[in-house]
Formats: structure tokens, sequence, C-alpha cells
């Protein structure tokens, strides 16, 4: 397999859509804008508890990644996504932090896709998910952070000595001793406030320092006949199955796609809406991008019954990540908190030789001083007796 390349004049085109339904209005959506040279982000917030975590991150987050980028376009690809990497995991720390400084109770997750030139970088916290179409397969480029899903988040919570269990029957707390309680596993503050379906999120301060704002990120190189990235909110994807969401819009272009999957996505939680929905729809298309998505993907399309129209054929889902693809090259799949821990570990490691050395040294002073000071006494006694 050919190595992969970051490609800054790739021609890849991006068009971009967005729509909302909002129940609570705590979602928000981001878009750096099309002015900024090479680099285009895009993202979603899913807020809770208030929507002051999901409206900072969503107005300073480009400003914040954008300062900590010097990407240099001749560098080799494995050091310019490393960088990415880092600058995008510095960002969504820094944020964090920041946040927590302003002691205002509410949280968000947050899932950004940043593409430049021809590698597209996902990184996520929380449960808002994203899913790049590339033809005849459709793969997730998200790690959900749901406690119930995510059995590494749970250990993660527990060692951390995390409250995490169901709500009780009353619904105002986690559950008592020997209840069997009700729900999701939640993660709640010691105090029974809160009641967090996810592991990492930004801002939650109450619920303590468990909740992490370290992403997953994955990082993959876009093919040159293009592909269709869709990010949501939890109230897309929670309703609608993957494959409904790329077989519903599949045929329609950009603008109309993000559309009609909000509107289905309206309509299949009831008449009782209880989620905001959010949908970013984003085609990366080949050349001049004269061509819509629905075209290119019907030309991509491999397989297909004869009597079955391309456009309408159901892609493969890879819910698993990108390892099973092989459309697409794998340039990164990362857990930042993972790295985290490790580095963490080393330093106390060897803080812990250095502190070792040091009491060391001083205890090899202390006896040597304490030697000279017998000996100066003996001379002394000797000088006295004389």
């Amino acid at each position: 397999m050919a190595e992969p390349h970051i490609s800054y004049d790739s021609g890849l085109i991006l068009k971009f859509s967005s729509a909302s339904r909002l129940k609570r209005g705590e979602d928000c959506i981001f878009d750096s804008g099309a002015d900024h040279g090479k680099l285009r982000v895009l993202g979603v917030c899913d807020g809770h508890y208030g929507k002051g975590a999901a409206a900072y991150v969503s107005s300073t987050f480009f400003t914040e990644l954008q300062a900590r980028l010097s990407i240099d376009c001749h560098a080799d690809w494995e050091s310019a996504a490393a960088e990415l990497r880092e600058a995008v995991t510095g960002t969504f720390v820094t944020l964090a932090e920041r946040f927590e400084r302003s002691k205002k109770i509410s949280g968000t997750t947050l899932t950004v896709a940043v593409l430049t030139g021809d590698l597209l970088t996902v990184a996520n916290i929380g449960d808002c998910k994203a899913f790049l179409d590339v033809g005849h397969e459709v793969v997730e480029l998200t790690c959900s952070h749901r406690i119930e899903e995510n059995a590494g988040e749970q250990r993660r919570l527990q060692m951390a000595g995390a409250l995490v269990g169901r709500s009780c029957a009353a619904l105002t707390g986690p559950t008592a001793e020997g209840e069997k309680g009700i729900g999701k596993l939640r993660v709640w503050a010691k105090c029974g406030l809160g009641g967090l379906r996810v592991g990492r999120a930004i801002g939650n301060a109450e619920i303590g320092r468990c909740i992490v704002p370290h992403p997953h990120i994955r990082q993959v190189i876009v093919p040159a006949t293009g592909a269709r990235l869709i990010l949501g909110s939890d109230g897309l994807w929670d309703p609608l199955a993957t494959s409904k969401v790329f077989l519903l819009c599949q045929k329609l272009p950009v603008q109309a796609a993000s559309r009609c999957l909000c509107n289905a996505a309206y309509r299949a939680q009831g008449s009782d809406m209880k989620d905001d929905v959010s949908v970013v729809v984003a085609d990366i298309l080949p050349g001049s991008g004269a061509q819509e998505w629905p075209a290119v993907r019907a030309s991509l399309v491999t397989g297909a019954k004869k009597w079955l129209p391309a456009c309408m054929a159901r892609p493969a889902v890879k819910d698993a990540g990108v390892d099973s693809c092989p459309a697409l090259k794998l340039v990164a799949d990362v857990d930042s908190w993972a790295e985290y821990a490790a580095r963490c570990e080393a330093s106390a490691r060897k803080a812990l030789t250095r502190d070792d050395s040091a009491m060391q040294n001083l205890d090899r002073q202390h006896k040597a001083q304490q030697a000279d000071a017998q000996q100066a006494n003996l001379a002394a006694a000797s000088v006295q007796a004389a």
C-alpha cells in the first residue's frame, strides 16, 4: 500500500450545509468559513444543563486552534498530521480549562472535522458522531464515550473513584445501595446531582475531574474520488439507524441533504420531541466540484444489481472504524487521554527516580556532616584533655 500523503493542492472541493431543529436550544453548529486558506473546520456541540458551554466552545474553537497551528506544507505527512493532532487536543483541553474557571454549571460534547488538503481529522468527546461515505462503504470516524456503550470509559471512571450507576425510581439521583435502578448508566456528582451519560465533555465541573476533555482522534486521507461526511448530534443518530441516514440522503445534493435528515430525525422522535437535532453535511468532491455527490457516488458504487439504480444501493456501514475499509488510508487512530495518562505515568516515574536520587544525595551529605561533626568533637575533646 502506498504511504498516505497530505496534498495541500489536492484539488478537492468542499461543499457544506447544516440544519437544526431545537427543543432545548442546547445544540450549536460552527464552521470556520471558506476564507481561511487551506484549513476548514466544522463542528457540532451538544450541550447539557444549559447552552453556556456549547455556545462558548462553538464561538472560540477555531480561533484557539488556528493560534496553535503552523503546519509547514513542506513537512512530511507524519509530522504535519502529528502537529494537527497535538493542536486539536490542546484546543479541547484549553477550552475546558478556561470554561471551568467561569464557574458556570453546564457542559457540552464536541465533534469536530478538520480538513486540510486531503487530510481529514475528526476528533470527538461525548456522543455526537461523524460518518464518512466513500461510495460503497460508510465508515465511522468517531468513538462514542457513552458509559453504557464504552467499557473502557466505565473502567476509567471507576478507577477515578467516580459514582457510576443508574437513576433511582424517583429520577432524583443515583440508585441507593442494592437498588436496581432504571434507565442508562450515568456518572453522578458525589452530592447526587447531575447524571451524565458520557464520560468525556467540556464543562460539568460539579461532577468532578473524572469528566475529561481529551478527544479520540481519527485521521484519514480522503480518496481522490471524493466522499460525503455527516456530523450530527445524538438527536440524529439515536432515532435513525446509520444505514438509513445515508440511504435517505444519498440521492440529494448537499443543501437538501441536511434539511432532509433533520426533518427525518424530528419525525422519528415523535410528536413529543425530546432532544435537539443538529446535522452537518459536507461533500468533499473531486475536481472543480461541478458534479454533486449523488452523481459522483453513483459512479463509485460497484456490484449493484442491474435492475437497482446505483444511487439506490445501500452502502455497507463500518461502525468499528476505518481499519476494515480498503478505500480509506488510515493516518492515525489515537485516544489522546490514553496518551496523556501514559505521559503522566512516565513523568511520575521520572520524578520518583529524581526524588530518590535527591534523597540519597541528602542522606550522604547528612552522614558526611555527622562524621565531620563527630571528628571535630573528638578533636576538641583531645585538646581539652591535653
